[in-house]
């Protein structure tokens, strides 16, 4: 049996016929080659994916996070900013135990901790908060002449 026709020179092969291939009746159960393992607890966590980096422990973040306040805060008053950063250790172990007891707490700090949307308004909000604080001295005003003097409303009456 030959699909083309020889060209000049050549033979022709004759290929032999095949078995025909065994297919189980449609009815048969599927074979089954191995038994699984009853699932265990950590089978039903959520995996990373292979290759990517783990985060650190959420006390680590929260406390690398205090640290860097501190040393924020240590520019315009050192006193405040070495008792943020004095305080940070045991602060950041008391919000992670917090973490551990409160699904919504952890839920809350880690969208506070990854710069998203949480961290948007936490800012935008400290941009309202501390104008009116200062202006009725309950922070010092020289903290807030680092930023610059506000700027006036679109629109407002000079």
């Amino acid at each position: 049996m030959t699909d083309t026709a020889p060209m000049d020179g050549q033979t022709t092969v004759e290929l032999p016929e095949l078995d025909p291939v065994q297919v189980p009746a449609p009815d048969a159960p599927p074979k089954r080659t191995r038994r699984k393992s009853a699932a265990t607890a950590a089978d039903t966590k959520p995996r990373q994916p292979r290759g990517a980096a783990r985060q650190p422990k959420l006390e680590t973040r929260i406390g690398t996070n205090l640290a860097t306040l501190g040393m924020t805060v240590g520019v315009f008053n050192q006193a405040d900013g070495m008792a943020i950063m004095a305080g940070a250790p045991a602060f950041a172990e008391a919000l992670a135990g917090l973490a551990d007891e409160s699904p919504k707490a952890r839920e809350l700090m880690e969208g506070a901790l990854s710069g998203g949307a949480m961290l948007k308004c936490i800012t935008a909000g400290a941009g309202i908060l501390l104008p009116i604080l200062a202006n009725h001295g309950l922070i010092p005003s020289g903290i807030l002449a680092a930023a610059g003097p506000p700027q006036e409303a679109p629109g407002a009456p000079a």
